[in-house]
């Protein structure tokens, strides 16, 4: 069974200066482990998001 993640970035896991929190890192890394498929859900441009998945190589776009 496939399990997946879908996260609003915006607000959500981002904080204002666009990088996530430690507490938010450290409550996906514990999704990760339990080897579920993170991904980002959002507005922008998919290129504007590869900024984030290059930051963050575990998260899926």
């Amino acid at each position: 069974m496939a399990r997946l993640a879908a996260f609003d970035m915006d607000g959500t896991l981002l904080m204002p200066d666009h990088h996530l929190g430690e507490k938010t890192l450290s409550t996906l890394a514990r999704l990760r482990e339990r080897d579920i498929t993170l991904t980002f859900a959002t507005g922008r441009h998919a290129l504007e998001c590869s900024i984030f998945s290059g930051r963050y190589r575990w998260m899926r776009i």
